[in-house]
């Protein structure tokens, strides 16, 4: 596992992708040269059983609470099937929150790596947020942003689910409004 400053072209790719090296580093990204199978024990005591926690290749998205990890999140360089995410075993299922700002307006959106460029930009006018997929729900924490929040805005993949997600939304919070 290394810094993305050691991986030249998954750092290239990020700034592709619009994101400084400043921000790469900010928000701990980093990449996996080649599929690791990793000792459960090195992870989490609930883990008894499991032969091994699978660790694809690709680039290291950490989600952090309190600046402990609480999900690893791999962008795969070279996916099976059609899901290029991975949540790595073991790993919260809470969403993402970029450092939060009291009295700013929320924008939910899907994509860690989406809610990390948007904090770039425009971060000192916005508070942002990731779910991670269009089909997870808000944790306590992101419940109670979004309800302390004036302005509440959803730009999940317009996609399907993204779409059809949006009912659920709309209806746990009237405030919410689609960008």
């Amino acid at each position: 596992i290394n810094l993305l400053q050691n991986s030249p072209e998954q750092l290239k790719y990020l700034q592709g992708r619009g994101l400084s090296a400043q921000t790469v580093k900010k928000f701990r990204l980093g990449y996996v040269r080649s599929t690791v199978y990793d000792d459960p024990a090195n992870w989490s005591e609930d883990k008894r059983g499991k032969k091994s926690i699978w660790i694809p290749e690709g680039i290291i998205i950490p989600c952090f609470v309190d600046d402990d990890v609480c999900r690893i999140r791999i962008r795969q360089s070279n996916p099976r099937g059609s899901d290029r995410y991975v949540v790595i075993s073991g790993s919260s299922s809470q969403p993402f929150m970029a450092p939060v700002h009291p009295a700013l307006p929320l924008l939910i959106v899907e994509s860690e790596l989406c809610a990390i460029l948007l904090y770039q930009e425009v971060g000192d006018i916005v508070n942002v947020a990731a779910t991670g997929s269009s089909s997870y729900r808000p944790d306590v924490i992101l419940d109670k942003l979004i309800m302390d929040s004036d302005q509440v805005f959803y730009s999940l993949d317009f996609d399907d689910a993204g779409k059809r997600e949006f009912k659920w939304w709309k209806h746990r919070y009237p405030k919410i409004h689609p960008l």
